[in-house]
């Protein structure tokens, strides 16, 4: 708790411009430097507080800090932008055949990842950028924040179900980290594009107006 408070804290500090309703890429990049500190001290205090009681050896130090900063890492960058958007934002991602193309992709690529065996299912994980990446070109951050909400609630429903062990689902994490960043990354600058476009077309309109007068 005080390690996530004081980030948040430290992100709401004037000086260091971070804007809840990712405007920019410096948002992003200030999230996400805030989250690798705050989840790096909660989860090494975590395995410590563990070791110093005897429920984890000294050699299990490192490989249980691992595990559990992954997936407080890939919970913080899946689920806060999404509860962000929600909170900051009047349009949400509605529903059309599109999207709806969208969905059946990611349950296909579920269906390919988890229904071969072997190093294969690691292989195919990268599927799933096809229709992530699909969904920020298209609706933006506000359409791939739902998109890797549903992916991960995906990701583990197959996990959980396919009784994976518990070194695959630190890849497979790992591998959601990679996707969710590079997501909400492509969704941050076509939103910025458009804005760019946006005020490109009112100064081309004020423009027009006062060349008429």
């Amino acid at each position: 708790g005080f390690a996530y408070g004081a980030a948040a804290t430290i992100l709401l500090l004037p000086s260091i411009r971070f804007d809840p309703t990712f405007s920019s890429r410096r948002s992003l990049l200030c999230l996400l430097a805030a989250a690798v500190v705050s989840i790096g001290l909660v989860a090494s205090s975590h395995v410590l507080i563990l070791l110093l009681h005897g429920l984890v050896t000294p050699a299990d130090f490192w490989p249980a800090t691992m595990r559990a900063f992954v997936g407080d890492l890939i919970g913080v960058m899946v689920f806060t932008p999404f509860l962000l958007i929600v909170f900051t934002r009047r349009r949400y991602l509605l529903p059309s055949w599109e999207v709806g193309l969208v969905a059946a992709l990611m349950l296909v690529a579920l269906w390919g990842v988890f229904g071969f065996t072997g190093s294969y299912r690691f292989q195919l994980f990268y599927v799933f950028f096809i229709p992530i990446v699909w969904i920020a070109v298209r609706f933006g951050l506000e359409g791939v924040t739902v998109g890797l909400v549903i992916t991960q609630i995906g990701l583990l429903a197959a996990i959980q179900i396919s009784g994976q062990s518990s070194v695959d689902v630190v890849s497979y994490q790992a591998l959601m980290v990679v996707l969710s960043i590079t997501g909400l990354a492509v969704g941050v600058i076509v939103n910025e594009q458009r804005h760019t476009q946006k005020q490109l077309r009112l100064h081309q309109e004020a423009l027009n107006r006062a060349s008429r007068l």
